[in-house]
């Protein structure tokens, strides 16, 4: 009796130090994420406002040239541009969050590796079930 419950203990305490080094695991991928995302909010941020001052400067400059010959159409034309350009934009912004992977993608999988060499892989019939 004395050996079997030692064997459970041993099992238990190994299973619970799986589930803690996929913690650490998943909590590195997190800190990963998000200094990933801090980095990107900040150059982008710092992008936006650059090209917000460039636009408005060649903005004045178009405008101040073509003013006597087209008024107020070289201000429509370039609205326009703008807005088709934000346009373009958002449509691969959107596209580019759809194919990143979710989040602690990889801490998944790896728990799923860990759940299939505890309990042997998953046969298809338990994967539509679960």
């Amino acid at each position: 009796m004395t050996s079997a419950s030692g064997s459970v203990r041993r099992a238990i305490e190994a299973g619970c130090a799986l589930f803690l080094a996929r913690g650490e695991f998943a909590a590195a991928e997190l800190a990963q994420a998000r200094d990933a995302f801090l980095g990107w909010i900040a150059i982008a941020l710092l992008i936006a406002v650059l090209l917000m001052l460039t636009l408005v400067g060649l903005s004045a400059t178009i405008v101040a040239l073509f003013w006597d010959r087209f008024g107020w159409y070289s201000m429509a034309a370039m609205t326009l541009i703008y807005a088709s350009l934000a346009a373009w934009l958002m449509i691969r912004l959107a596209r580019s969050f759809r194919h990143s992977p979710g989040p602690l993608a990889q801490t998944l999988a790896e728990l799923s590796k860990d759940r299939d060499a505890v309990f042997g892989p998953r046969s298809t019939s338990r994967k539509a079930d679960g």
